[in-house]
């Protein structure tokens, strides 16, 4: 998804928020700002979830965040 929001913006930056953990899950907030070619600002908020195995390496990851308005301020 980032590839492709990539030529719409100038700037972006991206806050971690709060982390809750079960088990051999991962769930945590976040949200974003971007600063479109022209000046215009999108935000947006998420919640990722990441599942691991026994050794700590990611098998299944999950987010959810609505792009539509986001990539939709960019571009207006």
């Amino acid at each position: 998804m980032f590839n492709s929001i990539a030529p719409l913006v100038r700037t972006i930056r991206m806050d971690p928020g709060t982390i809750r953990l079960n088990g051999q899950t991962a769930a945590f907030t976040w949200s974003m700002e971007a600063t479109g070619q022209r000046g215009q600002v999108a935000t947006v908020e998420g919640i990722d979830v990441f599942e691991f195995n026994e050794a700590g390496e990611i098998v299944r990851s999950s987010g959810f965040w609505d792009p539509g308005p986001f990539v939709g301020a960019l571009l207006g």
